[in-house]
């Protein structure tokens, strides 16, 4: 099979289609370093359960300090920061 046609102009493959393109996206190809929709999909899943975890934890602090230690919102939001 010739890579030219017959007036000398390179051959060319046809763009994929959108259902090409679409399972190529899920696929994970560790040689090329791809990752995966599902794969992205999973660990994003994670980080987004642990910052939950976080602000609910944060939260329940902000909570104690205010309500039973006495300190006021503003103090018990700089005590609790991740900075302070």
């Amino acid at each position: 099979m010739s890579t030219t046609t017959k007036d000398g102009a390179p051959v060319t493959a046809p763009p994929p289609t959108v259902t090409q393109r679409v399972r190529k996206a899920f696929v994970t190809d560790k040689a090329a370093g791809r990752v995966g929709l599902h794969r992205a999909l999973g660990w994003g899943s994670v980080d987004m359960f642990i910052s939950g975890t976080g602000g609910f934890i944060g939260g329940s602090l902000l909570f104690f300090y205010t309500t039973f230690a006495g300190i006021s919102p503003l103090v018990a939001t700089f005590t609790s920061s991740p900075a302070g």
